[in-house]
């Protein structure tokens, strides 16, 4: 039975969610497998996407996993777990845990840190699992926030309960390759075709946006360490503002770009959608209530330091292989990492890698479609 404390809080989650126009569920059971520990999240909201997409075009991407295609449809937006008390360190390691298994694109922690009993302390204690989290799993649409700071953030919000119509539009579907490949090209030009009419936007050889979002914090980092003058060699290297470009010969390269301070993937295709103007509008309203915290969240000090774009929300990624090699690996690991699922396209010999890859690195949302039946 959910606490009192919590059933409260559930109630305001859950009206905030039908006041920005989504549609809620408490108490979202996750589907698993017969036999597995199937997770129960507090509030969970979703979009029905096939009010404003042609989702059913991507039935036969998904025809060996039906279960996944549900959830396409009615995509799990965000997903929030709750402790409206005390509770112990464990239990706030579940929490990011169950959301994680949820498969949703926003991930909240919410703590309620004036009703924790004599300890007041779920909200430190939760600072410092968060930040564990983050380092074992990386996940950069995860938030955790007291629920002080969360009732301030939609204090003074307007919701809108509209959410902007996909309108269908004449697009390009040249495939814009990379590196010379030409024999995965017509594979690559026929899933454009099919996606071009879903009216979800496409994106070629995409690069994830959460890298921008942590340039624009570590850029904020730099100033602030340069602010008296001196500079201490080592915390320059420790902030990524300079590395040697030759360790042999000690030559110091100036890091100014995000490509000079990190590993930016590219993904062969991306299809998705703009984040609900109404969600990015709340996120950050949030953002101006956690204070000096907002920087362990780069999304949502990005949002309130910068002028940004929508955020692109990236459903399906595809990666397009000829051979099964190890570029294709790390196109899987890729795909799992910065889209809501992947389709790893290629030969039947890439299926192996996969499953190999699946039980090794856990890509459960990673799945195999042979190249011949696209």
């Amino acid at each position: 039975m959910v606490k009192r404390e919590t059933a409260e809080i559930q109630q305001q989650i859950a009206a905030l969610g039908e006041n920005l126009g989504f549609q809620v569920e408490m108490e979202a059971r996750q589907k698993t497998t017969t036999g597995k520990y199937s997770p129960v999240t507090d509030v969970a909201w979703f979009i029905d996407l096939t009010q404003h997409y042609r989702i059913e075009l991507l039935k036969s991407y998904f025809e060996q996993e039906a279960d996944r295609f549900q959830m396409l449809k009615r995509l799990p937006l965000a997903g929030f777990e709750i402790e409206g008390s005390t509770t112990s360190s464990k239990n706030q390691v579940s929490n990011f845990a169950n959301l994680l298994c949820g498969q949703y694109l926003f991930n909240f922690v919410i703590v309620n840190n004036s009703a924790a009993g004599n300890e007041n302390d779920t909200y430190r204690r939760g600072m410092k699992i968060y930040r564990y989290f983050q380092q074992v799993f990386g996940k950069p649409m995860t938030i955790f926030c007291d629920w002080s700071q969360f009732q301030k953030s939609i204090s003074n919000l307007e919701p809108s309960r509209s959410m902007p119509r996909s309108k269908p539009v004449a697009r390009s579907i040249a495939r814009s390759g990379k590196g010379g490949e030409t024999v995965s090209l017509p594979t690559a030009l026929a899933i454009l075709e099919n996606l071009n009419i879903t009216g979800l936007e496409i994106k070629q050889n995409w690069q994830p946006e959460w890298i921008n979002w942590k340039f624009n914090l570590a850029q904020r980092m730099q100033q602030s360490s340069s602010a008296g003058g001196k500079r201490d060699p080592l915390l320059d290297f420790h902030l990524l503002r300079c590395g040697y470009k030759d360790p042999d010969h000690q030559h110091l390269q100036d890091y100014r770009h995000p490509k000079d301070m990190y590993y930016i993937p590219q993904i062969d295709i991306v299809a998705g959608l703009r984040c609900p103007e109404q969600l990015q509008q709340w996120l950050s309203c949030l953002a101006d209530q956690l204070d000096e915290n907002v920087v362990f969240f780069p999304l949502l000090h990005s949002l309130q330091t910068m002028s940004i774009e929508p955020v692109f929300l990236p459903l399906i990624g595809f990666e397009i292989e000829s051979s099964a090699n190890k570029h294709m690996n790390g196109g899987i690991v890729n795909l799992a990492h910065n889209c809501w699922c992947g389709l790893l396209v290629g030969p039947p010999e890439a299926e192996a890698h996969l499953r190999l890859f699946q039980s090794v690195f856990g890509c459960p949302n990673v799945y195999y479609l042979n190249c011949q039946t696209v």
